[in-house]
């Protein structure tokens, strides 16, 4: 059994890619129910979401803010939400998924790349992997890191550089 169900695994490619602004790169679906083809998205607060709402509560100077945790509304305003890997086994390693799912991957990666020329957020060691493929990246943690080491933080410069991007894009910063 894989997550996420065969509907879901080119969810995060159901829009135009012409609309993607930014690519936020994790490392392989929940390997739960959970998973729903977008890369971190959820029905739930998972540890990972409030390490990033965390971090955005930082960046906006405001620890009312709550995430909206499908993000769909990310989506809508042209963040893909990618994984190096599309699925993941029930039980098992997700990094065996990630060399499987690396050649479809990799030449994603370079063809928005040459593209549309997004602004590629690479969150965790497997995705960093990804980073000298493309002209304009960033890389941090992944938010699961925290959850073993409290001392390791989400860069929130990594929220500013996403803003900017996307006024010098468009004139519209992203609605967190």
């Amino acid at each position: 059994m894989y997550y996420p169900d065969a509907k879901d695994i080119f969810r995060a490619l159901n829009h135009s890619i012409y609309d993607v602004r930014v690519v936020f790169m994790f490392l392989s679906p929940y390997q739960n129910n959970y998973a729903n083809g977008l890369a971190t998205s959820s029905m739930i607060m998972t540890p990972t979401l409030s390490v990033i709402e965390q971090s955005l509560q930082e960046y906006l100077d405001d620890y009312s803010f709550s995430l909206k945790k499908d993000l769909l509304h990310w989506e809508a305003q042209g963040i893909l939400l990618l994984n190096t890997a599309l699925t993941v086994p029930k039980n098992g390693s997700p990094v065996a998924h990630v060399k499987l799912w690396k050649p479809f991957t990799t030449a994603l990666v370079k063809y928005l790349d040459d593209t549309v020329r997004p602004l590629f957020v690479f969150f965790g060691n497997e995705a960093q992997a990804f980073y000298p493929l493309v002209h304009n990246g960033l890389c941090t943690i992944h938010p699961v890191a925290k959850k073993y080491n409290p001392d390791l933080e989400i860069n929130t410069s990594i929220w500013k550089a996403v803003d900017a991007h996307c006024l010098h894009q468009n004139n519209e910063k992203i609605q967190w």
